[in-house]
């Protein structure tokens, strides 16, 4: 019933006129770490991926560590959850290497897709580093959501922290047009996050009673709230960059921000505790 919710939720947005291409965008608030540690050795389940909030996670993180030898994976569900590869260079276990992707890239079937066991690497001290000390870099995803193939990323930093590493997972976005490509960092129909910091940041997310909009814009914003079955619960009109959402029940919701000419900037899903 939820997935089944969830999904008219989704055919309310992609059917109106003005969220064709419509970009789902989905702030990491606050960012997930994880520290590679040869004590614990390893890692699973660090932050699991869903990308339309059906309860099925399409991605996930894990590592090992074995002091000399280090791997950090970035995992899938299913077969049908394909990652951007760079090449078809193994290493000695057989795992293959996730493509280092900048802000602007295309991610679309151009791209190398496809998986490997172990599953596929962030960084490895046997072959490959990859992602480690590079900065922000994106991973381009590829997955179905029933029968229809989506693209989307997600925004990681992988970083030599002190004597060992330590992966930042930030934010992930897909496009929910079936078949159409995304940029690395696109997280609205018409743009791209070239400074890796959301056009509008919605924060706290979760929040009790109150969310805050972070945003270069200027001008008054308008936003409309919508529940898990499509129904419109909430609008008006913020100047202040605040948004009240005391009156709203506990639960997770969608909100549109909207410009004064009327454009659709971008939608956010938002917690409420």
């Amino acid at each position: 019933m939820k997935k089944i919710i969830f999904l008219s939720l989704m055919l309310l947005f992609l059917s109106h006129p003005s969220l064709k291409s419509q970009i789902f965008y989905f702030d990491i608030n606050p960012d997930v770490v994880t520290e590679m540690s040869s004590t614990v050795e390893s890692a699973y389940n660090i932050f699991p991926i869903d990308f339309n909030n059906d309860g099925t996670e399409e991605y996930d993180f894990r590592w090992d560590d074995w002091g000399t030898d280090w791997f950090m994976h970035f995992t899938f569900n299913v077969i049908d959850d394909q990652i951007a590869l760079d090449g078809t260079t193994t290493n000695m276990y057989g795992g293959r290497f996730i493509k280092k992707l900048a802000s602007g890239d295309p991610i679309n079937s151009s791209l190398l897709w496809g998986t490997s066991y172990p599953e596929p690497f962030i960084g490895e001290s046997t072959l490959n580093s990859n992602f480690l000390d590079q900065g922000d870099k994106y991973i381009g995803v590829k997955f179905k959501l029933g029968t229809n193939i989506h693209y989307g990323w997600v925004l990681v930093n992988f970083q030599t922290y002190n004597t060992t590493r330590k992966l930042i997972i930030k934010s992930y976005a897909y496009n929910g047009t079936p078949n159409a490509q995304i940029a690395a960092g696109q997280i609205s129909s018409s743009s791209v996050d070239e400074n890796n910091q959301a056009y509008i940041g919605i924060y706290p997310n979760p929040a009790e009673n109150v969310i805050k909009l972070n945003t270069n814009l200027e001008t008054s914003i308008q936003f409309e709230i919508y529940n898990g079955i499509g129904q419109k619960i909430a609008n008006g009109v913020t100047s202040d960059k605040t948004i009240s959402i005391s009156e709203i029940e506990s639960g997770i919701y969608f909100i549109k921000l909207i410009s004064e000419n009327g454009a659709l900037i971008e939608t956010q899903k938002i917690v409420k505790r």
